[in-house]
């Protein structure tokens, strides 16, 4: 049990490694912050649909990467509880296109807000303001979660994984879900190049508990 939790742990972490050094690479080109976002880190919210635990570590990447936004203390918190509440909600869904919808939901709903108060304050701008900013926070959230994260989720069972012996296209008959394994070490090798690491031998030795399909 707290060897499975360790790894349960493990791979939170590299979600939220993975989620924060994503934004700040975006950073670089101005589109993680502001009325005009297209956070590509952001693909990695329907992560939960597959894997439930690392639900909180968007979460905590989100917050590292958000200890970096021009809007201050109400981004970090706001801004954080918006992709954690996403997460939480995607790994609950039970169709990968469900799943995508929470994250574009709750930035609409909540940074939103936060840009339109930066912008307006409490004047009677401030919902002129919250409307054009939570289209446009919307848009770019499409883009990353229904085009970006369905692509991923969609992709990672036919990453193809030497000596598994599984079929990639091969679903759970219940569920409609890829079969773990395949979709597991896909996640692992992805998670890991983006880390720049290899992991080959920890992600052997993972097991399959847990993992949804």
């Amino acid at each position: 049990m707290k060897n499975k939790n360790t790894q349960k742990l493990t791979l939170a972490a590299m979600v939220a490694a993975a989620y924060a050094v994503l934004s700040l690479l975006g950073a670089v080109f101005g589109i993680t912050y502001g009325p005009i976002q297209v956070r590509f880190s952001e693909a990695l919210c329907l992560l939960p649909f597959l894997f439930p635990e690392t639900a909180w570590g968007l979460g905590v990447g989100c917050l590292i990467a958000n200890l970096f936004s021009p809007y201050g203390v109400l981004d970090i918190v706001v801004g954080s509880l918006a992709t954690l509440i996403a997460a939480l909600i995607t790994s609950r869904c039970r169709n990968v296109w469900l799943a995508a919808l929470p994250p574009v939901a709750c930035n609409m709903v909540l940074v939103g807000a936060v840009l339109a108060y930066e912008q307006a304050g409490t004047s009677a701008a401030f919902w002129p303001a919250y409307g054009l900013n939570a289209a446009t926070v919307g848009a770019g959230e499409a883009i990353a979660c229904l085009v970006l994260g369905v692509l991923l989720v969609k992709q990672l069972p036919r990453i193809p994984i030497s000596g598994t012996g599984s079929n990639p296209d091969k679903q759970n008959k219940q569920t409609g879900r890829p079969h773990g394994r395949p979709v597991f070490d896909g996640v692992s090798q992805v998670l890991s190049r983006l880390m720049g690491r290899r992991c080959s031998r920890a992600r052997r030795s993972l097991p399959l508990k847990g993992i949804r399909g």
